[in-house]
């Protein structure tokens, strides 16, 4: 997937962090911490990303797990600020691309059930719905539906 000209998405770094860690905590009711990303960034399966526009400002990131050929998104987060804009849409097309690329078969991913925005992103990128995870997320008891997608 071609990336805008002004947007460029590059390997997560430590460096990267207390940005990632603002979106995230923008994001979601119970966001990771510090550690959990630096966990992610030295974990050999899983591959982080940032999206940075030109004035190198992180507006988004994406963390997905690639074992053989099994992937599975963890996180994939835009800063409210920069939201309708196709930036997550760039980011789910990279994890496509690098999925696909690094040999993989089949993305999975868990969603909230209330989370429409991101569950219509996903359904145009061809993912189904094939399971429930009931009461998934603690804080909340929701359920997540379960997503895959089957690359051939």
């Amino acid at each position: 997937m071609a990336v805008e000209p002004h947007v460029r998405i590059e390997k997560m770094n430590d460096q990267d962090i207390d940005e990632v860690l603002a979106i995230e905590q923008l994001s979601f009711p119970v966001p990771w911490n510090r550690q959990l990303f630096k966990q992610e960034i030295r974990n050999p399966y899983s591959r982080s990303y940032v999206l940075r526009i030109s004035s190198g400002t992180v507006t988004g990131y994406l963390i997905f797990w690639l074992v053989m050929d099994e992937a599975h998104i963890l996180n994939i987060a835009v800063h409210p600020g920069y939201r309708s804009l196709g930036f997550g849409n760039m980011l789910m097309g990279f994890a496509m691309d690098q999925i696909e690329t690094g040999g993989g078969k089949t993305i999975t991913l868990e969603v909230r059930r209330s989370n429409s925005v991101a569950i219509s992103m996903y359904r145009k990128f061809g993912f189904t719905s094939v399971g429930i995870r009931k009461n998934y997320y603690v804080s909340s008891n929701e359920d997540a539906l379960i997503m895959e997608k089957k690359l051939f």
